[in-house]
């Protein structure tokens, strides 16, 4: 069992061959929660540790406990950190001695705590420092947003800024000269060898509903299950072949659940945190991301990307990284903040075109394998840490 009450250094590495033959790459993050930002670097961090020409190591800095136990499989080192107390200077230490120790060529940040205490170790580095902490794109961003001071601060010291979509660089003002958009990439072998999807839906008991609607996210402000609740429970009072799955926790699920009636329950069912999303996400006919624009942008949203690989069509709040992935009417539907009629509207005109909603759902999957295959994402990296510049999606 791993331990958190110290610094704890879990070592699996990969036979060591001559370093110059080797690029070490150093990543930090603020943690290793559940969050698309995580899966994103660990599906990096998967690709790059399977090629003998990366040595890897990675430093969370704080336990708020791990989203992803198959990053412990990796053939890379695992520092973990708790970081006690809010100021506390520890990370600042653990990040230094693994430079020390290590000799990176790159340090990649995930995340914008872990920038911040970056920064003393910048000036007269021997690294490049790769600084990603544009993950989101909020629509209103003000200077006091603890994110956008960290990026003024921690931008000017950076070699490279990454994001994962142009409107999160638009955001956040980033430097033109030095930052790029690089998309999220999906690994499609996570969707093979699902369990059957009919003896799924007898699992979960909807075995008996004809047409399933999903939506995976946090109970959290930035997600917006309240819409998505008050569309399901217009649909389901008149449809009653409809079902709506809601996967995930958080501080606001009691309050959603607590809407629905009790009529409507046996047709609103709420799954909790699944660690099993690829098979739930199947037996959906339509995915679904409500983002509460008045507190949070979305960058590239993994669920979205994680719908589309299972040919699922779309419906999502407009703006941010969203309107990236999404084609209003063609792969999917944009709707508006909080538009309860609207996603009530586009969710029903899918119900009662199903083929409509089938060739959607082929056209999400040829978005992902246009734009958001791994191997693309994975080769897009490697190409800013050798200090190419990437060919397109540059914010001009």
């Amino acid at each position: 069992m791993i331990t958190h009450s110290q610094v704890s250094t879990i070592i699996a590495e990969p036979i060591t061959t001559n370093k110059s033959h080797r690029m070490t790459i150093l990543f930090v993050a603020d943690n290793i929660g559940g969050g698309g930002k995580e899966r994103r670097m660990l599906e990096l961090i998967k690709s790059l540790s399977k090629d003998p020409a990366y040595k890897i190591i990675l430093i969370s800095i704080s336990d708020v406990g791990v989203g992803y136990d198959y990053m412990y499989d990796f053939p890379i080192t695992i520092i973990e950190s708790d970081r006690e107390y809010k100021y506390t200077t520890k990370p600042f230490f653990i990040i230094k001695g693994a430079i020390q120790k290590y000799k990176p060529d790159i340090i990649h940040s995930w995340g914008s705590m872990c920038s911040v205490y970056m920064l003393p170790l910048l000036p007269f580095r021997k690294f490049k420092f790769i600084n990603g902490i544009i993950a989101d794109a909020p629509v209103h961003i003000s200077w006091r947003h603890k994110n956008y001071l960290r990026g003024l601060i921690t931008f000017f010291f950076s070699d490279v800024v990454l994001a994962n979509s142009l409107a999160g660089i638009r955001s956040y003002g980033a430097p033109i000269e030095k930052t790029y958009c690089i998309y999220n990439g999906i690994d499609m072998n996570r969707f093979s060898n699902l369990p059957n999807k009919d003896q799924l839906k007898k699992e979960l008991g909807i075995e008996q509903f004809s047409f399933v609607v999903g939506m995976v996210g946090a109970f959290h402000d930035r997600k917006d299950f309240d819409t998505f609740t008050q569309a399901a429970i217009r649909i389901v009072k008149d449809h009653k072949d409809a079902c709506f799955l809601l996967i995930g926790e958080g501080k606001n699920r009691q309050a959603i659940e607590d809407t629905v009636p009790a009529d409507a329950r046996k047709n609103i069912l709420f799954l909790g945190r699944r660690s099993d999303v690829e098979a739930i996400n199947q037996v959906f006919d339509v995915g679904v991301l409500c983002t509460n624009s008045d507190v949070h942008g979305e960058g590239v949203s993994n669920s979205i990307i994680e719908y589309m690989s299972l040919q699922k069509p779309v419906l999502a709040t407009e703006g941010g990284g969203t309107n990236e992935v999404i084609v209003d009417n063609e792969n999917g539907f944009l709707v508006a903040n909080k538009d309860v009629d609207g996603l009530t509207s586009k969710l029903l005109y899918l119900y009662n075109n199903p083929e409509i909603a089938k060739q959607m759902g082929l056209k999400a999957l040829n978005t992902i394998h246009e734009k958001f295959m791994l191997n693309r994402m994975t080769a897009e990296f490697i190409a800013v840490y050798k200090g190419e510049k990437l060919p397109n999606r540059l914010y001009k």
